[in-house]
Protein backbone atom coordinates (compact mmCIF):
# COMPACT_ATOMS: atom_id res chain seq x y z
CA UNK A 1 0.00 0.00 0.00
CA UNK A 2 1.09 3.55 -0.60
CA UNK A 3 1.31 6.07 2.23
CA UNK A 4 -2.13 7.48 1.39
CA UNK A 5 -3.66 3.98 1.39
CA UNK A 6 -4.02 3.80 -2.41
CA UNK A 7 -2.37 1.17 -4.50
CA UNK A 8 -0.49 2.27 -7.60
CA UNK A 9 -0.15 0.02 -10.59
CA UNK A 10 1.87 0.20 -13.75
CA UNK A 11 -1.24 -0.46 -15.79
CA UNK A 12 -1.81 2.16 -18.48
CA UNK A 13 -5.10 3.02 -20.16
CA UNK A 14 -3.11 2.81 -23.43
CA UNK A 15 -1.64 -0.39 -24.79
CA UNK A 16 1.31 1.26 -26.51
CA UNK A 17 2.97 4.59 -27.18
CA UNK A 18 1.42 4.36 -30.65
CA UNK A 19 -2.03 4.40 -29.02
CA UNK A 20 -1.12 7.59 -27.16
CA UNK A 21 0.12 9.27 -30.33
CA UNK A 22 -2.90 8.18 -32.35
CA UNK A 23 -5.26 9.48 -29.67
CA UNK A 24 -3.48 12.83 -29.50
CA UNK A 25 -3.41 13.24 -33.27
CA UNK A 26 -7.14 12.61 -33.42
CA UNK A 27 -7.91 15.40 -30.99
CA UNK A 28 -5.41 17.99 -32.18
CA UNK A 29 -3.54 20.14 -29.73
CA UNK A 30 -4.82 20.86 -26.28
CA UNK A 31 -6.70 24.16 -25.96
CA UNK A 32 -7.31 24.64 -29.69
CA UNK A 33 -10.95 23.53 -29.80
CA UNK A 34 -12.41 26.86 -28.66
CA UNK A 35 -10.17 28.73 -31.14
CA UNK A 36 -11.31 26.47 -34.00
CA UNK A 37 -14.94 26.93 -32.96
CA UNK A 38 -14.50 30.74 -32.99
CA UNK A 39 -12.83 30.52 -36.39
CA UNK A 40 -15.77 28.55 -37.76
CA UNK A 41 -18.24 31.10 -36.32
CA UNK A 42 -16.33 33.99 -37.87
CA UNK A 43 -16.06 32.18 -41.18
CA UNK A 44 -19.84 31.64 -41.24
CA UNK A 45 -20.47 35.39 -41.06
CA UNK A 46 -21.11 37.39 -44.25
CA UNK A 47 -17.98 38.79 -45.92
CA UNK A 48 -19.01 42.36 -45.10
CA UNK A 49 -19.63 41.62 -41.41
CA UNK A 50 -17.38 43.87 -39.28
CA UNK A 51 -16.39 40.96 -37.03
CA UNK A 52 -15.28 38.65 -39.85
CA UNK A 53 -11.52 38.95 -40.09
CA UNK A 54 -10.04 38.54 -43.53
CA UNK A 55 -6.51 38.01 -42.26
CA UNK A 56 -5.36 35.78 -39.43
CA UNK A 57 -1.88 36.06 -37.99
CA UNK A 58 -0.52 33.10 -36.08
CA UNK A 59 2.75 33.46 -34.22
CA UNK A 60 4.50 31.71 -31.39
CA UNK A 61 7.49 29.81 -30.12
CA UNK A 62 9.07 27.02 -32.15
CA UNK A 63 7.20 23.78 -31.56
CA UNK A 64 4.05 25.51 -30.27
CA UNK A 65 1.89 23.99 -33.01
CA UNK A 66 1.61 26.92 -35.45
CA UNK A 67 1.99 24.74 -38.54
CA UNK A 68 -0.62 22.28 -37.29
CA UNK A 69 -3.00 25.12 -36.46
CA UNK A 70 -2.53 26.84 -39.83
CA UNK A 71 -3.04 23.55 -41.67
CA UNK A 72 -6.23 22.97 -39.71
CA UNK A 73 -7.52 26.53 -40.32
CA UNK A 74 -6.73 26.24 -44.02
CA UNK A 75 -8.57 22.92 -44.24
CA UNK A 76 -11.63 24.30 -42.41
CA UNK A 77 -11.74 27.44 -44.57
CA UNK A 78 -11.50 25.50 -47.82
CA UNK A 79 -13.64 22.49 -46.95
CA UNK A 80 -16.38 24.14 -44.90
CA UNK A 81 -16.61 27.58 -46.49
CA UNK A 82 -15.08 27.16 -49.94
CA UNK A 83 -12.69 29.97 -49.06
CA UNK A 84 -9.43 30.71 -50.82
CA UNK A 85 -6.51 30.69 -48.44
CA UNK A 86 -2.99 32.07 -48.51
CA UNK A 87 -0.19 31.15 -46.17
CA UNK A 88 3.17 32.83 -45.67
CA UNK A 89 5.71 31.14 -43.45
CA UNK A 90 8.57 33.42 -44.34
CA UNK A 91 10.49 35.30 -41.73
CA UNK A 92 10.12 38.46 -43.81
CA UNK A 93 9.93 41.56 -41.69
CA UNK A 94 8.91 43.62 -44.69
CA UNK A 95 5.11 43.62 -45.14
CA UNK A 96 5.58 44.21 -48.86
CA UNK A 97 7.59 40.99 -49.18
CA UNK A 98 4.73 39.08 -47.58
CA UNK A 99 2.23 40.77 -49.93
CA UNK A 100 4.34 39.86 -52.96
CA UNK A 101 4.55 36.24 -51.81
CA UNK A 102 0.78 36.12 -51.38
CA UNK A 103 0.24 37.77 -54.78
CA UNK A 104 2.32 34.97 -56.31
CA UNK A 105 0.13 32.39 -54.56
CA UNK A 106 -2.97 34.07 -55.96
CA UNK A 107 -1.46 34.19 -59.46
CA UNK A 108 -0.68 30.46 -59.24
CA UNK A 109 -4.34 29.90 -58.33
CA UNK A 110 -5.43 31.84 -61.41
CA UNK A 111 -6.38 35.10 -59.68
CA UNK A 112 -5.15 38.10 -61.62
CA UNK A 113 -4.02 41.13 -59.65
CA UNK A 114 -3.18 43.72 -62.32
CA UNK A 115 -3.49 46.75 -60.02
CA UNK A 116 -1.13 45.22 -57.45
CA UNK A 117 1.36 44.15 -60.12
CA UNK A 118 1.39 47.66 -61.63
CA UNK A 119 1.79 49.31 -58.22
CA UNK A 120 4.58 46.92 -57.26
CA UNK A 121 6.41 47.50 -60.56
CA UNK A 122 6.17 51.27 -59.97
CA UNK A 123 7.52 50.80 -56.46
CA UNK A 124 10.48 48.71 -57.68
CA UNK A 125 11.24 51.29 -60.40
CA UNK A 126 11.15 54.12 -57.84
CA UNK A 127 13.43 52.24 -55.41
CA UNK A 128 15.92 51.50 -58.19
CA UNK A 129 15.92 55.18 -59.18
CA UNK A 130 16.58 56.20 -55.57
CA UNK A 131 19.41 53.69 -55.21
CA UNK A 132 20.96 54.86 -58.50
CA UNK A 133 20.65 58.47 -57.40
CA UNK A 134 22.24 57.72 -54.02
CA UNK A 135 25.06 55.72 -55.64
CA UNK A 136 25.83 58.50 -58.11
CA UNK A 137 25.78 61.25 -55.48
CA UNK A 138 28.05 59.39 -53.07
CA UNK A 139 30.66 58.30 -55.57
Amino acid sequence: MSPDNREFTNASPYATLFDVLRRRQGTGLVGRTSFLDRFRQQLARPLDHPQRPLVYIVSGEDGAGKTWLMSRLQHIARAEAGARTLWDESAAEDPLAVMVHMAHQLAEAGVAMPAFVRAYEQYVTAVRALVTDLDSSSG
